[in-house]
């Protein structure tokens, strides 16, 4: 994995990544940057050098969390409303939310990609009434 680092050099600021370039047959180590990886300039040339964030892991479903509750919507669109990497956690979440879901949508809670829980909404939240009563 790459990791990218903001980089200032002669005032000018680069999003970067270190490479070992050899130049004139010798090998140096270069801040690159871009798709085509060009040559900013070389470690330890620079004047500041700014760590940034890694990006998000995520697993092959997408998911951040080793446990995700996803919700199904009547028309069978699921969309990811929550997670945990405990599944204590996972699973307290997932019977709270339980009650505050339109009663028409199904909510799953999976391990990875094993779903282990899968039941309609309940509805009888304060907030689900609520929303209904507006409506009516």
């Amino acid at each position: 994995m790459r990791y990218y680092r903001l980089v200032c050099y002669l005032r000018q600021f680069q999003v970067c990544s270190k490479a070992k370039r050899l130049i004139d047959d010798e090998e140096f180590v270069v801040w690159i940057y871009g798709e085509d990886r060009i040559l900013f300039c070389y470690v330890g040339q620079e004047d500041a050098v700014y760590p940034l964030p890694a990006p998000e892991q995520t697993n092959f479903q997408g998911d951040r969390f080793t446990f995700a509750i996803d919700e199904i919507d009547p028309a069978g669109e699921a969309e990811k409303v929550g997670g945990a990497n405990n599944i204590y956690a996972a699973q307290a979440a997932y019977q709270e939310y339980l009650h505050h879901l339109n009663p028409r949508s199904v909510l799953q809670l999976r391990h990875r990609g094993r779903v282990i829980r899968e039941q309609n909404a309940l509805g009888d939240g304060q907030e689900w009434i609520l929303s209904k009563r507006g409506r009516d």
